[in-house]
């Protein structure tokens, strides 16, 4: 898909740690995703009712909000759009995420964040 034909998906980035907020946003940006950020997952909920995004990006570890709770009001609420895909990311290693339940499902893993599918907050 060309960087044109990305302009009409709405990623929703919500990541507290400043530099990794930028760095996705900067990325998605410019490979042509319309990107809204937010640093708190009151102002990500707020922005997945307003902003209506096809994906969300979403720290686990958010300073007011566990981005667990965030996925699972995203997940409760009742919208006239289709619900967003949730990548779940984190700084936690795999094996602790294994440990939240069985429901957890990493996809992909670095050095220092992991992905996990958004099965936990159904």
């Amino acid at each position: 898909m060309s960087v044109e034909g990305n302009l009409d998906r709405k990623v929703l980035v919500v990541e507290d740690e400043p530099d990794l907020r930028e760095l996705l946003t900067y990325n998605l940006t410019a490979a042509g995703f319309n990107v809204q950020a937010t640093e708190n997952g009151t102002d990500g909920l707020a922005a997945v009712q307003k902003f209506a995004p096809d994906v969300v990006l979403l720290d686990l570890m958010l300073p007011d909000i566990p981005g667990t709770e965030v996925c699972r009001r995203i997940r409760a609420a009742e919208r006239s759009t289709p619900q967003p895909a949730i990548v779940m990311l984190t700084a936690r290693a795999t094996r602790s995420i294994a440990s939240w339940g069985s429901s957890w499902a990493p996809t992909t893993t670095s050095s220092s964040r992991s992905a996990s599918a958004s099965s936990c907050c159904a």
